[in-house]
């Protein structure tokens, strides 16, 4: 069926990985594909990090750009004041019009950063979560090793022993 192939298509992806000649071992060696899949994991939360720091610079980038924005607002704000009190009506409301412009500019920038704010929240936690898997995985990895090594050398034992009992007869 389907999930014998997909575990199929590992054991011979990971036999290729760790080069392995014995394919029945690599059918069923569930630490290397911990291993793997750990290794896979990383790789991923590696991505993830580059993405986050992406995501990041772009929201600097931004809240240059409002901050530039807020700026011309208020230059502009205080060129109308100044050609009102000039009675040129004109520059007022040439000046008027490029404050407004400056004004939506930081609006939509303000929305632009707070969707930035949230979707960095969010990539953070599910990095976190990853690396806490990852951590977990790697020390249930190590378990697992120690007890299918302590289960070979019991094995190791009890075939020495046996030779051993039938050789002294």
């Amino acid at each position: 069926g389907v999930p014998q192939m997909a575990s199929l298509i590992k054991a011979i992806k990971n036999m290729i990985r760790g080069k392995k000649d014995n394919v029945a071992d690599s059918l069923s060696d569930p630490v290397n594909d911990g291993k793997y899949a750990i290794e896979d994991s990383e790789r991923e939360i590696g991505e993830f990090t580059a993405k986050i720091a992406k995501l990041m610079a772009e929201t600097k980038r931004l809240a240059k750009e409002k901050e530039q924005a807020e700026g011309e607002a208020t230059k502009y704000h205080d060129i109308a004041k100044k050609a009102a009190e000039g009675g040129q009506e004109d520059d007022v409301r040439k000046a008027v019009t490029m404050k407004n412009q400056a004004e939506e500019r930081v609006t939509t920038l303000a929305a632009e950063l707070e969707k930035n704010e949230q979707l960095t929240n969010r990539l953070r936690d599910q990095l976190n979560k990853a690396r806490a898997k990852v951590a977990n995985a790697k020390s249930n990895l190590a378990r697992l090793s120690a007890r299918m090594e302590g289960a070979q050398v019991r094995q190791d034992l009890a075939k020495a022993s046996t030779k051993f009992n039938t050789s002294n007869s």
